[in-house]
């Protein structure tokens, strides 16, 4: 049951209204139901895996704090990542040694299993490991209510895609009764359709030009090429803040708080900037159990201690995301260039002295954005190979577009020309872009506090129409695309 379906849509409001109205005692097992059915909808094989992981993770958070052992940690830790670690790695280790044995003409039986990935295994298994670890190094006390640990693996709004949250966060929302709050429910179905929006009106139409293009990217010029590496940038972006968004905003409106996963990660100075603000729960979980226990392993290397966690953090985030190699190197890129941010922190504090802050802060910006752009690249490629292909077409189409341009004397038509053959009507295009700029406009005039807040305070007549426009360019536009899954929920 996808957010941005019509089931969802319908039962949503209905689950609500009974979950609020029920009797305090009953609200948890109530949530946890819900929560299961929803999951049981992506099929029965999504839906006994989390039942796996949820009870390996209680079972070792008891015995572990009863008796804290490092073998027992270690064992927990090797049962729940079994499951991810088998069916979502086994065919990419088959082909890694198939092609190894290769280069020596040796003849390999190459079966194939296609494991069909669960929804959402790779964000719960890690919330229920940084659970059992949690309680390992006492910084939370291990669940005694199986139903209640169950509801904090299982609860449906962050099941699929995140966030991730955290044991201590999560657990004692759990019991506190929950009840109608106008403020509260009316604030969440702002957030929910904020969602929606950056999903359905945004996202999915920004789909059909990045999915086109990168169907056959030698059709294309180096400017059409460059506009789609930026359409690409901010379907990612808007594909899974909205999901987070309308994940955050349904949990509100029944009364349960969930971390807030973006802010504004486009506007990012500094690639360790980007990473604070980008998919933050998860960003904030690789540091925490990857980066602190392998730079405390080093420590005595001291900076390069630093940079072998940095590298190792970014390495395992890239196969997090899944078994290709364009992965990897997604990961390592970025644990190089944040390595070299951190590395170059004093060079570049003595060259902020030396230039006004303005322009600092303009070509810091304009280098953070364009290396995410081109790293986005090698997220979306097939392969590394295309990847190359790719960037080195936008790069070297990019002089001929300009010189064409300049004889025109940049004229609508010669700019039209140039993104005649992009696989959307040009009036989508624009509006899909035209929304960008808005969204991203609101969202730094909500710098202190967020625009939805500020639009709640306005008067009825600016206020209805806002809701009004947006609900129905949900609809409108929404019903025109084609329908698409979450980018986040193949991961």
């Amino acid at each position: 049951m996808l957010f941005d379906s019509l089931t969802f849509l319908i039962a949503f409001p209905v689950f609500t209204v009974v979950f609020l109205n029920a009797p305090a005692w009953i609200q948890p097992r109530l949530m946890l139901l819900g929560s299961l059915v929803a999951c049981a909808t992506f099929g029965w094989v999504s839906l006994v895996w989390l039942i796996l992981v949820t009870l390996i993770g209680f079972h070792f958070g008891r015995s572990i704090e009863s008796a804290a052992s490092t073998q027992r940690l270690w064992a927990a830790i090797l049962l729940l990542l079994a499951p991810l670690l088998l069916l979502k790695y086994t065919d990419f280790v088959i082909d890694a040694i198939d092609s190894a044995l290769a280069y020596f003409a040796t003849p390999l039986i190459r079966p194939r299993f296609n494991f069909s990935l669960p929804v959402g295994i790779s964000f719960y298994t890690f919330v229920v490991l940084g659970y059992v670890i949690d309680v390992h190094v006492s910084r939370t006390r291990a669940e005694r209510s199986i139903a209640n640990f169950a509801l904090f693996t299982a609860f449906y709004p962050k099941l699929v895609a995140g966030p991730v949250e955290r044991q201590a966060d999560f657990s004692p929302q759990i019991d506190t009764p929950k009840r109608f709050d106008y403020a509260r429910v009316t604030d969440g179905m702002r957030i929910i359709g904020s969602g929606l929006f950056k999903k359905l009106v945004v996202a999915d139409r920004l789909s059909v030009v990045v999915n086109g293009v990168y169907a056959n990217p030698d059709a294309y010029g180096g400017t059409a090429l460059i506009l789609t590496s930026l359409c690409y940038m901010f379907q990612l972006y808007y594909d899974f803040c909205g999901y987070s968004e309308i994940a955050v905003g349904s949990a509100k409106v029944l009364g349960y708080d969930l971390i807030w996963n973006f802010n504004r990660p486009y506007a990012a100075r500094s690639i360790s900037d980007y990473w604070r603000r980008w998919h933050i729960s998860l960003t904030s979980w690789f540091f925490e159990y990857v980066f602190a226990p392998v730079s405390a392993l080093l420590r005595r290397r001291r900076r390069m201690a630093v940079i072998c966690g940095l590298l190792a953090t970014f390495l395992v985030s890239g196969l997090w995301h899944g078994a290709r190699w364009t992965f990897i190197c997604y990961g390592l890129v970025h644990g190089i260039a944040i390595s070299i941010d951190y590395l170059t922190a004093r060079p570049r504090k003595r060259f902020r002295r030396w230039i006004p802050a303005p322009l600092y802060a303009s070509l810091a910006w304009a280098i953070t954005f364009a290396f995410v752009a081109c790293a986005d690249v090698l997220f979306r490629s097939d392969s590394i190979m295309a990847t190359r292909a790719y960037l080195y077409r936008a790069i070297t189409g990019l002089a001929p577009d300009l010189r064409f341009l300049t004889q025109h004397h940049f004229s609508a038509a010669s700019m039209k020309a140039l993104i005649a053959g992009l696989p959307i009507p040009k009036m989508d295009l624009v509006l899909a872009l035209g929304t960008i700029v808005v969204i991203e406009l609101a969202g730094y005039w909500g710098r202190e506090r967020p625009f939805r807040q500020i639009l709640a305070i306005q008067p009825l007549w600016i206020r209805w129409p806002a809701y009004y426009l947006v609900a129905g360019a949900i609809v409108y536009l929404g019903s025109q695309n084609a329908a698409t899954m979450f980018i986040y929920m193949k991961y």
